[in-house]
Order: structure tokens, then sequence, then C-alpha cells
């Protein structure tokens, strides 16, 4: 397991999605994140793999997953 996280900036270029709706999906609590004592945000690698299908950003594994029924994003 790695120490590293991911700051908004950088989860949202994961996800294809601006900061600020990734940043409205952690305040709303549909993407799990952490605010360090700097106050900014730090997400988990894992927890935006999780997330990537409700962004409805298939990876290759997960293409035909996006397709199912209930695999619709949440709308951030």
């Amino acid at each position: 397991m790695t120490d590293k996280v991911l700051t908004i900036a950088e989860a949202a270029r994961r996800l294809q999605r601006s900061e600020a709706e990734v940043r409205r999906a952690v305040e709303a609590g549909h993407l799990s994140a952490r605010r360090g004592h700097d106050g900014a945000w730090t997400i988990d690698p894992a927890e935006v793999e999780r997330r990537r299908v409700d962004f409805d950003v298939p990876s290759a594994d997960r293409r035909r997953d996006a397709d199912k029924p209930g695999g619709e994003p949440f709308g951030v």
C-alpha cells in the first residue's frame, strides 16, 4: 500500500472533471476525502478508482459496467 494521496486537482484530472465538480462531490459525501492540517483536501487514489464509474469515466476494464442499469453518474 502506498502513502501517496491525490489533491482535488489530481483527482479531477483522473476523473476528467473540473475541480469544482470534484469538490462538490467531496462536500456532498459522494467522494471520500480528508482535510489536512493545511486545510487542503486529500483523496486516496483507490477512492478515485472506485468512484470512476459514478463520474461516468469508464476505465478499460469497466467499460461494460458503465453500460449496466444503475451505472448512472451521481450528477455532481
